[in-house]
């Protein structure tokens, strides 16, 4: 417990000495005009500052701070006393005025002595102050025990505890060095088995590794060759399909290359027939109406109420005309959901489209569906014109990829 924790109370006037570590026994020269008095009991107090190289000495936990006290009148009295330690950090030391120094009269001269835990001594040097008698203690008797005779006694028993110190500290040192050796032991022991353990877990992760990256690269090699076939198949099928659909649009084209050739050729006979039927009608003066039914009724092309309908008419040629008249051609554009397999010009011949020769209509092209189509489900591809208006339902099985095949319908809605 510190002096002010204490909460006593000290003179004024107590001495600050600065004691310089490195300076030593020259600190001699510290003279205070401090005097204390035998009734300044356990209120006089030296305060020390203790430094080295102008900055304050640390002193740490374990350091002993002894006071060694000479009285300079005769005969020569020498004293030694252990000074507190109030602030390690700062070196500050507090002394209090001892009892022993109680009844002398004259000039004290103090040393400061450093004993520090790691083995090291500092003589800090000196300071003096006085001791006077007060009044009241006019007849106080001077204390004349010694606590040690000379410095050789003190320096004999000082070296003694410092033999014992040392030798419990060599001790408690051995203690510790063995302690740390072996827990040094026991963490390499456990290192060399978690680096054993460490090594096992490692060959078992990577033969786990491999094996795993065998069955996968094994797996894969199985995977690409099947994708491969499927590929090859599929190339191939899609070829014939492909084959097979130019074919049928060739086959197409030329058929209806072929039917519009024959159409326009029976119209030139139809125009040339009418022609001739207008010319004969107009010498009808020299026949009777009897003999000109005689006569169409050889006529091939038309028939008999026809050929009356025409008389009637004078055979009109464009009423002729219109009955011989063949319809268009045209694209389809998909419903949602559906779009024309190929979409580039030089395609154009396989996208859905619709041929009208009276009244036949065909429909073509090649189409793909735009999402899944559920089984035996139906769903509207395509809606034709209305001019086209369906009077009889047709039914065909087409072709689909993968040569499935599925049922389409043309209807009336």
């Amino acid at each position: 417990m510190t002096y002010e924790d204490q909460n006593k109370l000290y003179k004024d006037i107590a001495l600050e000495v600065t004691i310089d570590a490195k300076k030593g026994a020259r600190n001699q020269s510290i003279e205070s005009k401090a005097t204390f008095y035998s009734h300044d009991i356990q209120s006089g107090i030296v305060k020390i500052n203790i430094a080295k190289d102008g900055h304050p000495l640390s002193l740490p936990n374990g350091t002993e701070v002894l006071i060694n006290v000479v009285k300079l009148g005769l005969p020569q009295q020498k004293l030694v006393f252990s000074g507190d330690i109030i602030d390690g950090t700062s070196g500050i030391v507090h002394w209090p005025i001892p009892d022993q120094l109680r009844g002398y009269k004259g000039s004290v001269r103090a040393g400061v002595f450093i004993n520090l835990p790691n083995g090291q001594r500092l003589h800090g040097g000196y300071f003096k102050f006085s001791m006077g008698i007060s009044e009241i203690d006019t007849n106080l008797e001077e204390f004349e025990e010694d606590y040690w005779q000379g410095w050789n006694e003190f320096q004999e028993e000082a070296e003694a505890e410092w033999s014992d110190w040392k030798a419990i500290r060599d001790d408690t040192w051995d203690k510790h060095e063995k302690d740390f050796s072996d827990w040094k032991q026991e963490q390499e022991n456990k290192q060399t088995d978690y680096e054993n353990d460490t090594d096992e877990r490692w060959n078992n992760w990577r033969n786990q590794q491999e094996k795993s990256q065998s069955d996968f690269e094994s797996n894969f090699a199985f995977w690409k060759s099947e994708q491969e076939e499927e590929q090859t198949g599929f190339e191939s099928d899609f070829a014939d399909w492909k084959n097979t659909q130019e074919t049928k649009q060739k086959n197409f084209e030329s058929e209806t290359g072929k039917k519009i050739t024959d159409i326009n050729q029976t119209l030139k006979i139809t125009d040339s027939q009418v022609q001739e039927t207008n010319n004969a009608l107009e010498n009808l003066d020299a026949y009777s109406k009897q003999e000109t039914d005689n006569k169409l009724e050889n006529l091939d092309v038309y028939s008999k109420q026809e050929t009356d309908n025409k008389l009637e008419e004078k055979a009109d040629k464009t009423a002729l005309n219109k009955k011989a008249e063949i319809g268009e051609h045209g694209f389809l554009t998909p419903e949602k959901g559906f779009e024309n397999f190929n979409t580039g010009e030089e395609d154009v011949a396989s996208q859905l489209q619709y041929v009208r020769i009276g009244p036949i209509c065909h429909i073509s092209g090649s189409i793909r569906n735009l999402g899944t189509l559920e089984k035996d489900s139906g769903v509207a591809v395509a809606t034709l014109p209305y001019r086209l208006a369906i009077f009889m339902r047709d039914v065909k099985v087409s072709q689909g990829s993968s040569n499935n095949t599925f049922t389409t319908y043309a209807k009336s809605i």
